[in-house]
């Protein structure tokens, strides 16, 4: 069984996930938000041991100093496991998804009358998740890390990690989100995947918004940032494309 976001686009044939049949698999995140000082009461608040394994996230594979958080400069590169939400995959009658439901509303309720605690722990499921993972490994199932070109992204493209042509699904995150600092109108536009408002808001959401800019100062050539922007309007076009086809006349 495969759950996707769905800000998740399928670019090409992901047969590959087959060969994480009997598995649980899921996708390091793009960045660690939950500090270790976290971690170390949420596993034994659910009666489980800490993680003997740890894991380098997309922001720290592309050396992105400035898009670090705090979580990951205290663990100095490394975290304890922690998984983008938006693509897990596990066999059909695996327990992940109560387990996953449970520890969500547990660590939140834990952490709700903390003063000035993170949203990373209030209001995200990956915390949840990635307890419900560690659960099921320490009582012996089998976990695999789903490869980059099935859950790519634009750090990816951004890092020089991955080209546009080896991904196969691309994990558009920010997509369906409406900017904030720009006019009703363009909103609107935005939203409805209309025209080339919407590719140019696209466009430069991926050159500008927060991680994504630092990413344009890892001594990457011209070229290859021609590329990026290149690889940034084909998705565009194609999100476009599938929006118009099958949401746009559900909304009118």
């Amino acid at each position: 069984m495969l759950l996707l976001d769905t800000d998740v686009l399928v670019l090409d044939d992901f047969s590959a996930m087959g060969d994480l049949q009997g598995c649980v698999a899921a996708a390091v995140a793009h960045r660690a938000r939950v500090p270790h000082n976290y971690w170390q009461e949420i596993y034994p608040l659910l009666e489980l041991s800490l993680p003997t394994d740890q894991v380098i996230v997309l922001c720290q594979k592309i050396n992105a100093p400035r898009a670090l958080t705090i979580a990951t400069a205290d663990a100095k590169y490394l975290t304890l496991p922690y998984y983008n939400g938006g693509m897990v995959f596990m066999p059909w009658d695996c327990p992940l998804p109560s387990l996953w439901v449970e520890y969500v509303g547990r660590i939140a309720k834990f952490f709700k009358s903390r003063p000035n605690a993170i949203n990373s722990v209030l209001k995200s499921d990956m915390a949840g998740l990635a307890a419900a993972i560690e659960r099921l490994k320490q009582q012996g199932a089998r976990f695999k890390t789903i490869p980059d070109p099935l859950h790519g992204h634009w750090l990816h493209l951004q890092g020089g990690l991955l080209s546009l042509p080896q991904i196969k699904l691309f994990h558009n995150t920010g997509s369906f989100k409406l900017p904030g600092k720009e006019t009703t109108a363009t909103a609107t536009w935005q939203w409805r995947g209309i025209g080339p408002v919407w590719l140019y808001h696209d466009l430069k959401r991926t050159l500008t918004r927060r991680v994504h800019d630092q990413c344009l100062l890892l001594r990457k050539r011209h070229c290859h940032l021609l590329n990026v922007m290149k690889a940034s309007l084909t998705l565009a076009y194609r999100q476009q494309k599938l929006y118009n086809k099958y949401i746009a006349s559900v909304l009118l």
